[in-house]
């Protein structure tokens, strides 16, 4: 049991299973707070960072703040926003991208957000921003995975075309949603087709994401693809 830190009405402590999920983690009892392992012994450049000198346990407001970058990340997504800008350098006059404009916006009406984003490490990098959709899109197939797993059959649709220099198969499902009774129609991504364009790889490489997403095994219903001959050709196309 960990000692408790009150925040506003709330009581707060370092939750252990966090040890699973960040291999780097080591935690003070003497100071309650988590320091970076591999950062105290390894780092060079980073002396001043909190992780390695103080040690971090205000275990509300950086869930509070990775909730608002989160939510703005989503909201891109959602929209079909690019995040990154040309130039996201925080001292240039030009747009820094949509994620850190919107992070700008919000931390003139937030003071607790405006505390974390105006620090040196603020969680902005384009690998936090990455990671983030990726955890987000990881999430989301699951879900559709398990819509898929709960109708027991569906229909699949695929196209194939080349993106400058490689050639990519996008994979969308129809399925029926038990509860509902409605269609639902998703695209569960872009695969590289780049090794082979002919009919039997192009098979392959959907036989393969199928297995990956563990729905292989359940009925496949309809299929449908593009009009090109390698695709949809009677005899020798990937509809066969």
């Amino acid at each position: 049991i960990f000692p408790l830190t009150q925040f506003g009405p709330q009581n707060r402590s370092f939750n252990a299973k966090h040890y699973s999920e960040f291999e780097w983690l080591e935690y003070s009892i003497s100071r309650d707070a988590i320091f970076c392992f591999n950062c105290i012994h390894f780092a060079k450049n980073l002396k001043s960072d909190i992780l390695i000198t103080t040690g971090y346990n205000n275990w509300r407001k950086n869930r509070q703040y990775m909730k608002v970058l989160i939510n703005i990340t989503l909201f891109c997504a959602k929209q079909g926003l690019a995040l990154r800008g040309h130039d996201e350098k925080s001292s240039t006059v030009s747009n820094t991208g949509n994620f850190k404009e919107l992070c700008t916006l919000f931390a003139l009406n937030d003071k607790e957000f405006s505390d974390f984003f105006n620090r040196k490490i603020n969680y902005t990098s384009w690998i936090i921003q990455n990671s983030i959709l990726e955890v987000c899109s990881n999430m989301t197939l699951n879900t559709i995975i398990s819509e898929i797993k709960d109708c027991g059959m569906y229909f699949i649709m695929c196209d194939e075309a080349r993106f400058y220099k490689k050639e990519q198969l996008s994979i969308c499902i129809r399925y029926i949603i038990p509860n509902s009774y409605s269609v639902c129609e998703q695209f569960i991504g872009f695969f590289d087709v780049s090794n082979g364009r002919g009919a039997e790889h192009i098979s392959i490489e959907i036989f393969s994401v199928l297995k990956k997403f563990g729905i292989s095994d359940i009925p496949l219903v309809a299929q449908t693809y593009d009009g090109a001959n390698v695709m949809s050709e009677s005899t020798s196309g990937v509809q066969t």
